[in-house]
């Protein structure tokens, strides 16, 4: 279920990060992060996602415990990739690469990585809505048709990860 993460609910957040045991940069910038946007944040197995706060909106950047993979468009996670050695780009489709950040490079390229994930949650934010799983979608929109990937919400024919 969605948590909304508020700039007031900080405390909250860091109940949310204590529980998953990131290294201690990514939740830095995790908290950050959430004092500049307005973000929910979700937690599913391994990881906890964040997505903008906004109704059908998509996972912008997933918090592993050893690194950080922020959804972009792919033409964007290669350029952004390129741009910091170290990280790498995992196409999951068509429409989106993740830019996976491993957490020894955040604290020397806080900046140039901030820049990336707010580029990813106003990419998300803006971008087309999705239905939450499970939810019955408006037969209006033929990329709402798609059965969801649950993991990454996007139509399962644009998602490689097989959920």
């Amino acid at each position: 279920m969605d948590r909304p993460i508020e700039v007031s609910d900080v405390q909250a957040l860091r109940g949310i990060l204590d529980d998953l045991s990131p290294d201690g940069e990514i939740a830095g910038f995790v908290l950050t992060l959430a004092c500049l946007e307005d973000i929910w944040s979700d937690r599913q197995g391994a990881y906890e996602s964040l997505r903008p706060a906004a109704e059908g909106s998509p996972i912008a950047i997933f918090i592993f415990r050893d690194r950080l993979e922020i959804c972009l468009e792919p033409h964007r996670a290669k350029i952004c990739s390129s741009s910091l050695q170290g990280s790498s780009v995992r196409e999951v489709s068509a429409a989106t690469g993740q830019w996976v950040i491993p957490a020894a490079l955040i604290s020397d390229n806080h900046d140039k990585i901030l820049a990336g994930a707010r580029e990813a949650i106003k990419w998300r934010r803006d971008g087309v809505r999705f239905s939450q799983p499970g939810k019955k979608t408006s037969k209006s929109s033929s990329a709402m048709d798609d059965t969801q990937c649950a993991i990454h919400f996007i139509p399962k024919r644009m998602c490689d990860c097989n959920e």
